[in-house]
């Protein structure tokens, strides 16, 4: 339904997108992982895609979320994102298991909340929120905002 009241899981999503991830586009080496949340953000918020004459997925804001986006004056920025298909491509680090978050991060808060923030959204197990925190994930490293907006 168009005019439905919208549930924590979008709101927190509607928050995400627009104080978070659309001032990462202009950010050096996070314009691909802000780009592929927000799409990823959006199709949660969209729900199941719609087929087109020539076959091509469309994907419909409900009128809450463009409002919402609209408010936040982002809205025209964000809106593209909803039909756009990126896929990201990236090889997992693996890291030397002898060094611990201590050797790792010492006395640095920020890199603390962001492992943090990281282990949480891995472990996610909310069926509303899982998702969302999943989508966030690459994007605590290079994203200052994100880590304690999503840390309890």
């Amino acid at each position: 339904d168009e005019d439905q009241t919208p549930s924590p899981r979008d709101k927190l999503v509607v928050a995400i997108v627009a104080e978070h991830l659309v001032s990462a586009l202009h950010g050096d080496k996070v314009e691909d992982k802000a780009a592929y949340g927000i799409q990823e953000l959006l199709r949660l918020l969209a729900g199941d895609d719609d087929e087109d004459s020539q076959g091509s997925r469309r994907r419909e804001l409900p009128k809450w979320a463009r409002k919402a986006f609209e408010q936040r004056n982002v809205h025209e920025l964000v809106a593209p994102y909803a039909s756009t298909d990126y896929v990201m491509k990236g090889k997992a680090k693996l890291r030397d298991k002898s060094d611990t978050n201590a050797d790792r991060y010492g006395d640095d808060a920020r890199q603390w909340a962001v492992r943090l923030a990281w282990d949480l959204c891995l472990r996610a197990c909310s069926k509303t929120h899982a998702p969302v925190f999943r989508i966030c994930r690459p994007m605590l490293t290079r994203c200052d905002s994100l880590a304690p907006f999503l840390l309890p």
